[in-house]
């Protein structure tokens, strides 16, 4: 199983997990900033100093990707890949998703340096189990603060390719990302854990998956938010020189 992972100042690498990795990856013990209530809503308000969010007009610019074709590949963003293999994804028949965190994953986001390179070889171990090992995901993780009408939860929202699946793979696809994020129980578990659509507008979508990306940086303590597979960035890759060999977008 390859994933790709991009380092803070924007380099990927690729990287090869061997075997089946452990869930809970060694490290160094992260500092408690973020405190999830996966049982009661908190009453306290979110004290956190985190930037604040882009408004709509600068989200939605942000996921366009009709103007990317100008820029070079190496100069892209991160967003921009992501936006890119969002709208490969969706061109290739793909799935808007919606998967919240078990309460293991959500205590493990309190301890762990860095949660989401956890819960990306968790997801890499069980679509390797689950015989899905090069499905094209792109997949961000969110915190909902307190103060907006629900519990403060880490969940993910992104994009999966499920163009061809039979029906028994999508079942082991929906086991298989169920017990990456640990399974839920309650009022966020059963059929509410993983909400999978058919995605009909890729920009839409990725703006959607913005709205609380300072917020979440700030709670988790990290920079990068998304998890993406090897294959969604060569998808990326290809629809964007696609759109500069012709000179446009494609995308509008």
């Amino acid at each position: 199983m390859s994933i790709l992972f991009t380092s803070q100042d924007g380099v990927d690498e690729v990287k090869h997990i061997a075997g089946e990795p452990s869930i809970v990856a060694p490290g160094q013990p992260r500092s408690g900033r973020f405190n999830p209530t996966p049982i009661a809503p908190s009453k306290a308000a979110n004290t956190l100093a985190v930037k604040p969010e882009p408004s709509r007009k600068a989200r939605r610019k942000a996921a366009d990707i009709s103007a990317l074709y100008k820029k070079t590949w190496r100069n892209l963003r991160r967003t921009e890949r992501v936006g890119l293999a969002m709208e490969a994804i969706k061109r290739d028949g793909g799935e808007a998703l919606s998967l919240n965190f078990g309460i293991p994953r959500q205590l493990s986001t309190q301890r762990l340096q860095d949660p989401r390179r956890v819960f990306e070889k968790a997801l890499s171990k069980q679509l390797g189990l689950a015989g899905l090992p090069s499905l094209k995901f792109v997949m961000t993780l969110e915190v909902t603060p307190d103060g907006c009408g629900t519990q403060s939860r880490v969940h993910t929202h992104g994009a999966v390719a499920t163009a061809g699946l039979t029906g028994d793979q999508r079942d082991r696809l929906r086991a298989a990302l169920c017990k990456a994020a640990s399974v839920a129980v309650g009022a966020i578990g059963g059929d509410r854990q993983l909400v999978m659509k058919p995605m009909t507008c890729a920009s839409g979508w990725m703006d959607y998956c913005l709205k609380d990306q300072a917020k979440t940086k700030a709670a988790l303590g990290i920079d990068n938010l998304w998890v993406m597979t090897r294959q969604a960035h060569h998808a990326a890759k290809a629809l964007h020189g696609e759109c500069r060999r012709a000179g446009t977008s494609n995308a509008a």
